[in-house]
């Protein structure tokens, strides 16, 4: 993926891509966020791949693109995992975004953007904390699969 390249070009095309997907089979949400990097990584990195694709979507759906989560500890990148280690590896890593009050996602519903789905380890993980801050649904879109 274009993310290890540093290649962010690619956000535009993948970006479009997503969009005319997405257009007959997601519901259009309240709100569109984005599986966040652990800050370490966003230095490494440069930038963050999930948010570009978030920002790309919710411009032409002109929908509102929030950061809702952190993530509080860093993790070896998933590719480098088994599918166990993969499920295991994301459990207590995201938390609310400490800007969020609490109680103003209830009865929100969210698009989650995420630049690959391979287990959905990190996906559920970001969902479940979500959740539990009183959204009413949370959808994922992925690039890839």
């Amino acid at each position: 993926m274009y993310k290890y390249l540093g290649r962010e070009r690619f956000a535009r095309p993948m970006g479009e891509m997503m969009v005319s997907v997405a257009a007959c089979r997601v519901r259009k949400p309240d709100v569109i966020s984005y599986v966040p990097l652990h800050p370490s990584r966003l230095v490494e990195r440069g930038f963050n791949q999930s948010e570009q694709l978030a920002r790309f979507i919710g411009k032409k759906w002109g929908v509102p693109v929030v950061s809702l989560l952190v993530r509080s500890s860093p993790t070896r990148p998933q590719s480098q995992r088994s599918r166990a280690e993969r499920l295991q590896s994301m459990e207590g890593v995201f938390e609310l975004h400490p800007s969020i009050p609490v109680g103003k996602l209830v009865a929100v519903n969210i698009l989650l953007v995420d630049d690959v789905y391979t287990t959905g380890a990190t996906l559920g993980a970001c969902a479940r904390v979500l959740v539990q801050a009183g959204c009413n649904s949370v959808r994922s879109l992925t690039f890839a699969r």
